[in-house]
């Protein structure tokens, strides 16, 4: 398991700055993925996409938020798992 950094490396920033600054996509994509991708398996699974999802919908208050998280990724699976394996690579989250 990666240990969360309660600070960024200088050279981590900049190396963050040039990539949102380039006009490269896959190369945003690419840095996108790493960063969803916190178990660094090559892919995204259920799991992770839980934990992103959870802190980032806004709900109502009547709103059970794991429902509507698990509702959200099966959407997100079924649009883009494309080799049903039910976790999202490189190749499909591009």
């Amino acid at each position: 398991m990666v240990r969360p950094l309660k600070y960024v490396r200088l050279e981590d920033y900049v190396r963050l700055i040039c990539i949102f600054y380039t006009s490269n996509t896959d190369l945003k994509v690419e840095y996108v993925f790493k960063v969803y991708d916190s178990q660094r398996k090559g892919a995204i699974d259920v799991a992770q996409m839980y934990k992103l999802l959870e802190s980032s919908i806004i709900l109502n208050h009547d709103d059970d938020p794991t429902i509507q998280v698990k509702e959200l990724i099966d959407i997100v699976i079924l649009m883009m798992d494309t080799d049903h394996n039910g976790k999202i690579d490189l190749s499909e989250f591009r």
